[in-house]
């Protein structure tokens, strides 16, 4: 049996998914690792780029894409102890990066642990500063105290992460949610008694310079699937996402990043009201929540 098992969800990854593939075979890692590529219609060059490396290659129709249901289905496949997630954007930064996720996995009482993830060339500040405060360079062990959680603890990702597989078995990835599956799981377990670790030094390259109209529509699915999950954590969002904006503009005003201060203003209103729409979806109709939505295949059961 292989140590590890590397999933990768794709669709028309791009170009630079070679450099994610490249840096994942150059890891110095000394056990075994087989690599899962679970594609759901890419009509660009990912397929032909995996087959350059000893991939697995598994097809899927777009419409059957979720991403609790997809990466459920690529943890089934895997033959590992441990189960690795990677965005196809994301370019490991180290040849240490896939050892540096594993050995946090030898304590029983961990079930899960996420790696930092750095700007890449190129980001703009309000998603380098969102990054740098979500990913900080110390690492972080997070429990459940005292049968409680919130936002902050049960915060995960699953762009880059790793579990070990005993635990999704017990688990797995909630198939209903448009997304934010990694931290509903991550509350599960949490509750559960186990503990999570967020490690610095388990790092990739990953970032977006989202749109206007991205960030809103990310966030609106962001607040569909944190209502249905987060239930009472979610009271302090709106004071927090306060502060937050604070420090960023903080932030741009001191490092000299004054023309991007109306678009940070403009960029945090189209999240906070993506959020809000999306705590309120059941009283949209089905066709503005698919317009207002990034994933809009989502609402095609009925919503």
């Amino acid at each position: 049996m292989n140590d590890a098992s590397i999933v990768i969800l794709t669709k028309n990854a791009g170009g630079d998914f070679q450099d994610t593939l490249g840096a994942i075979f150059a890891q110095k890692y000394p056990g075994e690792f087989e690599v899962i590529i679970v594609d759901s219609g890419s009509t660009d060059h990912t397929l032909e780029i995996a087959q350059t490396h000893p991939t697995k290659i598994h097809q899927i129709k777009p419409e059957d894409f979720g991403h609790g249901r997809t990466r459920n289905l690529a943890a089934s496949l895997a033959i590992g102890d441990y189960l690795v997630f990677l965005t196809q954007d994301a370019v490991p930064a180290t040849d240490k990066w896939l050892s540096n996720l594993i050995r946090n996995l030898k304590d029983s009482k961990i079930a899960g642990v996420y790696g930092r993830q750095i700007p890449k060339k190129g980001t703009r500040p309000m998603e380098s500063f969102f990054l740098n405060t979500r990913y900080p360079l110390s690492r972080m062990v997070k429990s459940a105290g005292q049968g409680k959680v919130d936002m902050n603890t049960i915060f995960f990702s699953n762009a880059n992460s790793a579990f070990r597989k005993e635990i999704w078995g017990k688990y797995p990835f909630d198939d209903s949610l448009i997304m934010s599956e990694d931290q509903e799981w991550a509350k599960k377990v949490l509750l559960a008694g186990y503990e999570i670790v967020y490690d610095p030094e388990a790092a990739v390259y990953h970032s977006h310079n989202y749109s206007l109209k991205t960030a809103f529509q990310r966030y609106f699915d962001s607040g569909v699937s944190l209502n249905q999950f987060a239930g009472k954590e979610y009271g302090s969002f709106t004071s927090e996402g306060l502060a937050y904006t604070k420090n960023e503009l903080k932030f741009l005003i001191s490092n000299g990043y004054m023309k991007w201060l109306p678009y940070a203003i403009l960029y945090d209103l189209a999240k906070f009201f993506g959020v809000s729409l999306g705590k309120r979806e059941k009283y949209l109709p089905l066709g503005v929540k698919r317009r207002l939505s990034l994933y809009s295949y989502h609402w095609s059961g009925g919503g």
